[in-house]
Formats: structure tokens, sequence, C-alpha cells
């Protein structure tokens, strides 16, 4: 409150000409600031706001997935109008004001018959603003059942909803006494009862509102965590960060109660969030994805629909589910080869003294990990090829049941010279030597040419190198990449090297802005100096 409330004091007093706190070019500053924060405050409302229908409209802006991030720059805004409040009070009531006399009491009531202009106006304005604010809270607190009866309307838990009106009454009537503080706070500056040697009371006074408020508010939001007791292991993690680079895993969308709607919350937040990041677990699960890539949107509606190719081609070997779900998967998608078994049955338990929750196995378990069987492996030679350079008909070949991904791969482009893939000859074996998000070093052993397909996502920042030699990157079916090895044993260097493209774009962008503004400053300072002489 203390923030806002001066921070709104500088901008009524830059509409005063003559007596002001702020030179003209500090008014302008205060001004700029002032829209940037009514703008960005507009945006923040996106689609609800008609402003931000304009502006959606431009390019690049249609893309913004949270509008709510335009708060960011509001929030800079009321920061930096609140530093000009600040040197704008110390200027007019701290260092300049004059004929004060020793008691408070008496400065304060001496100021009080004196007060008139823009220093009655705002005073009288905050002094009406405090009653206003504390009707309204009484009139909230005492339509409490009122607030009740809507929350329980539109769907809440009735305990909810009555726990749910009596924080949003003690929030409003908090807003209400922090608003009381900073008032009182700011007349003592305005009053000039702090100028002089009291003036190193000023900001322990602000200070201490500024911390109390600050304080109670974030409190809620300051969580302390054991790192060792947050990304504490268990079993089932043991089994997937075990060479993680060769398997991904997925979370089955099954309905049901129990452990497994707990389990599933569990994933979401803090297994998939916390410790798959931590141990570098890979999944078809995503944390966040704000837009879905075009070609990964086109991929899913080509495979995904059949799961059972969605999860071969995409190397998910495990997924999760309650202890009968290998059985249903196997009558509903595989009956003849049967593919997905029980590999480990768990349960979910509090352990004592902490928040964490603990995984144990049994023969018991509600929880299952399942293992598909029938999932490529991450990276493997194919001495049969087939060029496809046309993504509707790859898309469609790669959903087509008479195709067999674990003999043929589908590449964007001829991968060697033409009749190089021995179609009779074994693929070969890969072996890793290394894996890291952004560099990954393979062995290869084939008898006859092949093409190396990697189940890792294909982006042009993507470059390799077979014995040191660079290599073309393989758009391997639509999705992933791949690379032509020669018979014979080879070492396969992958590295991730984004074009740096958009960062010399910022970087410039930052250096204009910079040479713009010191531009702007001297052109300012010059001017100020002829005003001056003349």
């Amino acid at each position: 409150m203390l923030v806002v409330l001066v921070g709104a004091w500088p901008l009524a007093k830059s509409c005063r000409r003559r007596g002001g706190a702020f030179s003209d070019p500090e008014r302008r500053m205060i001004w700029f600031w002032a829209g940037a924060g009514l703008v960005s405050l507009l945006l923040a409302w996106g689609r609800h706001g008609v402003f931000y229908h304009l502006i959606y409209a431009l390019p690049y802006f249609s893309t913004i997935r949270n509008p709510i991030k335009y708060m960011h720059p509001f929030h800079l805004a009321v920061l930096i109008l609140f530093g000009c409040g600040l040197q704008g009070l110390s200027r007019l009531y701290l260092e300049n004001a004059a004929g004060k006399v020793s008691s408070l009491r008496d400065q304060m009531r001496q100021w009080w018959k004196g007060l008139k202009g823009f220093d009655k106006r705002w005073v009288y304005g905050c002094l009406g603003f405090v009653a206003a604010s504390g009707v309204a809270w009484l009139a909230y607190t005492t339509d409490r059942a009122s607030l009740v009866a809507h929350l329980t309307k539109v769907g809440f838990d009735p305990g909810l909803a009555q726990e749910t009106a009596v924080f949003s009454s003690r929030e409003v009537g908090l807003y209400v006494l922090f608003l009381v503080a900073s008032v009182g706070a700011l007349l003592l500056v305005l009053s000039g009862g702090l100028a002089g040697n009291r003036a190193r009371w000023a900001p322990v006074i602000f200070g201490t509102v500024l911390v109390i408020d600050l304080a109670r508010a974030n409190a809620p939001w300051i969580i302390y965590y054991d790192y060792r007791e947050k990304y504490a292991s268990n079993p089932i993690i043991d089994i997937l960060r075990d060479k993680p680079y060769s398997h991904r895993s997925m979370l089955l969308p099954l309905q049901g109660g129990g452990q497994w709607q707990y389990f599933q919350q569990l994933f979401q937040v803090e297994w998939l969030q916390h410790h798959y990041q931590f141990y570098n677990i890979q999944s078809l699960n995503v944390a966040q994805e704000p837009r879905m890539a075009e070609d990964k949107a086109a991929y899913m509606r080509a495979v995904a629909t059949n799961v059972l190719r969605y999860w071969q081609l995409t190397n998910t070997r495990f997924l999760y589910g309650t202890r009968d779900a290998a059985d249903l998967l196997n009558q509903q998608f595989d009956p003849v080869q049967r593919r997905f078994r029980t590999h480990t049955l768990f349960e979910l338990y509090p352990i004592q003294g902490t928040t964490t929750i603990g995984v144990r196995t049994n023969t018991t378990g509600p929880l299952a990990l399942i293992e598909f069987m029938g999932a490529l492996p991450r990276a493997q030679l194919y001495s049969r090829w087939q060029v496809s350079t046309n993504a509707t008909v790859t898309l469609a070949k790669l959903a087509d049941p008479t195709m067999d991904p674990e003999q043929t791969v589908l590449v964007a482009e001829e991968p060697g010279p033409a009749g190089a893939g021995g179609a009779g000859a074994e693929a070969g074996t890969v072996e890793w030597l290394s894996y890291a998000p952004k560099t990954i070093v393979q062995r290869t052993a084939s008898k006859a040419p092949a093409v190396l397909l990697l189940n890792d996502r294909f982006d042009p920042g993507w470059k390799v190198w077979v014995d040191g030699k660079p290599a073309p990157v393989l758009r391997a079916n639509f999705l992933v990449r791949g690379v032509y090895v020669p018979a014979g044993e080879h070492t396969v260097r992958w590295h991730f090297e984004p074009k740096l493209t958009g960062f010399y774009v910022t970087l410039g962008s930052v250096v204009a802005g910079v040479l713009l503004c010191g531009f702007l400053a001297l052109y300012g300072r010059r001017k100020e100096r002829r005003t001056s002489g003349s």
C-alpha cells in the first residue's frame, strides 16, 4: 500500500508547474512511466479488455499465451514512480523544510492550520479514501453470508466457501490497516514533522511499514525444502534413472480413485517437474507446453490416434497404471502379441516426520509400472530405408499398420550413394559412449551401410560428425533425426548448436536502445543549457 500511495503522489504533483518538486525532464519521465504502467495494466486484462483486441491483431502478440505477464512492466513502472515519490518528498519536506518547531505535536498542529493548496487536497483525498475503504470493508464483512451462498452456488464445498469468505474479509481488513499506516507515515512527512534532525526517522518509518506489509503478504509463498529430501529417489525412480536415455515413460490417462488418483497428482506436480528433471528421465508427458509445434501437432494427428504405434515409434517403454492395466492394454490394443507386462507393483505411503510421499514395491500394490516390449530402441541401425520427401505421405506411411518400423526407416532425403543400403544385411549394433542433453556420442558397427536412427526430436540446431567429419542430419520418421554411416565401425558425435540469429537481434536491439537513450539524454542536457543560458 505504501508503494502505491507514494507512487501516486509524484504523478499528482507533476501536474503542477509551479512550486513542484520536479524539473520538466523529471515530470516528463513521471508521465512516461505512468502511461507505460496504464498501458501494461490494460493489456493484462487480455481478451476481457477491448484494448487488448487491437494489440492482439499485430504480429507476435497473438502468440502470447498469458496476458497477465504484462503486470511485470506495470510493477516496474510503479516501483519507479515510488522512487520518484521518495525523491520528491525528500526535496520538499525533509531537506528544504524551514520554520520547524521542536515539538512534533506543535508542528503537526501548526501544519494542519496552515494546510492549503495541493497539500490540502491531497491530504483530504487520502483521508476520504481511508474512510471509504473502511466503510466498504464493514459492508463486505457484514454481508459475508451472501458471499458464502454465492461460492456454494458456483460449486465450492460449504466448508471451503466459509473458509474462503473469512480469509477474504480478513485480507480486506488488513488492506485497510496498512492503508491507514501508509497514510499516517506519509502525513508525518508532509507535515514537516520529520524534517531537520528527525529526517533520519523517515526511512525507518517507511521501511518498517513496507517490510511488514511485504513480509505478511509474501510469507505464504516462502516455503523451505531440504533438497536431499525433495529429490530423494525411490524404487520406481531408480528403475527409470538407470540409463534414462534408453527409454521414455508415460502416465496412462486412466480413471480411478484411491491411490491412483493421488499418484496422478504426485506424478504431475513432483515427479515430472522435479525428479525427472533432476535424474534426466524422459517422458511423453510434458510439464509445460504453451504452444505445440506445427510438425509435432501434425505427427500427433496422424500417429497418436493409434496408441500402440505411437508408443512404439516414440520409444515409450514404461507406462504408469493400476495393477490390472497390463491385462487391459493387451486385451484392447495388442491381443495377438501381448507385449504389455507388469514390471513392478508398488504403493504410496507417507514418510513419518517429512512431507515426502514414499514408494514401496511389493506383490500386492495397487499401482504398477508396466513395460511395453514393442517400443523401438532409442538408437537403432537400419540397413533398409525409404526416401519420402512428402510430409503427408510420410505420416500416412508411419500410421499404416502394414509398415514395420522395426525393419524400415523413412528419411526425407537420400542419405547415401544410390543403392548403398543392403536390404538383406544385418543392421548392426549401436553402443552408447556418453549421453548429455546437448552432446551424445555413440559407436556403431555394421557390415553394410546403414542409417542410424536416434529417436530424439529433429531440430536444425543439431549437428553430427561421423569419425570427426561433419555429416548431414537426416529428418527420419518425420519427427526424429538420423545420420548415414558406412559399413564398419564408426564413432558418431551429436552436438546441439542452435543459430545465434535471435541472440544477435536481441543484442543489437539492446545496443540501439542504449545509444538512443544516450542521444536523448545528451540532447536534453544541451537543450537545458541553451534554455538556462537564454
